[in-house]
């Protein structure tokens, strides 16, 4: 708790931070304040948002709040029926329980701004979902991961499918267990 305290007080949340520390708090969840914050700023300025995993729901809600201003959508990809609960009546979220190759296959091909992969259980899954959703990131977009039960797996995964596509991703930095990317211009 003590060590909790200490760290919110270095933390850099920016102009919202007292928002994203009460958002943070209010929906619990296994990610640090750090992520949070990472995933209300990245959400700002976005029109179309997707999370392929939801953290129980907290995730889209992250997403959500931090859009409100461009008022992006959030399509939120889950298999579990947890999550479409606590999902239910948030504006803007739209929750999608199905699997990620499930939404793929019902995809209207719409060029995603921010692609978030939330919790991938290892390595087969978090590249599924890297590979097969990171085409769909707009030229500018971000992609991002995160993983807590297995971040040694979540991470090969990113190193194999988007580190080595030097051409299209460049390589952000890591907060947490939350790595990112950002797509390479149309010209490229």
């Amino acid at each position: 708790m003590l060590v909790e305290r200490l760290r919110r007080g270095v933390v850099r949340l920016g102009p919202q931070g007292r928002a994203v520390l009460a958002l943070h708090d209010r929906l619990g969840g296994r990610g640090l304040v750090e992520e949070s914050a990472w995933l209300f700023r990245a959400a700002r300025g976005r029109s179309l948002i997707v999370t392929i995993g939801t953290d129980q729901g907290r995730t889209p809600v992250l997403l959500a709040e931090g859009s409100r201003w461009s008022r992006a959508s959030v399509v939120a990809i889950d298999r579990g029926a947890e999550a479409a609960r606590s999902m239910a009546g948030i504006e803007r979220v739209e929750p999608k329980i199905m699997t990620p190759l499930q939404a793929l296959s019902l995809w209207d091909g719409a060029p995603i701004d921010l692609l978030f992969v939330d919790g991938a259980p290892g390595y087969a899954d978090a590249r599924l979902a890297l590979d097969q959703w990171g085409p769909l990131v707009a030229p500018g977009g971000t992609i991002a991961l995160r993983e807590h039960d297995r971040p040694d797996e979540a991470l090969r995964a990113w190193r194999d499918s988007i580190d080595r596509r030097a051409d299209l991703w460049s390589t952000g930095r890591s907060v947490g267990n939350l790595i990112w990317a950002t797509r390479a211009s149309a010209s490229v």
